[in-house]
């Protein structure tokens, strides 16, 4: 079973620095107050990424988009906000899908709600979606580009035969 992991990287010795992995959701993990120095998650897509079909996985647990965002996301976010020290930084991958269209709007307004300050917003580059701007047919030579159809509040790099998805940079 794979599930959202926080990794905790504390100080030590230039051979020392160690980190926890921990098996269970984001959700449920309550971390020791101000004793993380950063926080990755790129929680699964409401349903969108599933990893699997056990009861605990969030879309199983919460069935819905609105009880997801309230009891997941949410969570996930209030748990990173305790448990960083003051100053340090969340990064959340998100994407709207087709299952949940405003996530990257909805996960910005939580953060925030739960104090933290959004601080940047890095764009991730999907090789999967990478591909040639001509592409020859027996029609001769077209131009071959991924459609920008994203509708939300963050505006994507306008680069031809790439998709972008945002990484929100938040600081406690």
């Amino acid at each position: 079973m794979v599930v959202d992991v926080y990794m905790s990287l504390c100080k030590g010795k230039l051979t020392g620095d160690r980190y926890e992995l921990l098996r269970q959701g984001s959700e449920t993990y309550i971390p020791e107050d101000e004793s993380l120095d950063f926080v990755f998650t790129s929680p699964p897509y409401f349903g969108w990424e599933a990893y699997g079909d056990e009861p605990e996985q969030s879309s199983i647990k919460f069935d819905t988009s609105e009880v997801w965002k309230e009891k997941f996301l949410k969570k996930t976010i209030e748990n990173a906000y305790r448990g960083l020290k003051k100053g340090k930084f969340l990064a959340l991958n998100v994407a709207n899908t087709k299952q949940y269209k405003t996530f990257e709007e909805d996960t910005v307004k939580l953060a925030i709600e739960s104090g933290f300050t959004h601080t940047d917003t890095w764009w991730l580059s999907l090789s999967t979606q990478q591909g040639k701007v001509q592409q020859g047919s027996l029609e001769g030579v077209t131009e071959v580009k991924q459609k920008q159809r994203y509708m939300g509040e963050y505006v994507r790099p306008n680069v031809p035969g790439r998709k972008f998805e945002p990484t929100f940079i938040f600081q406690k």
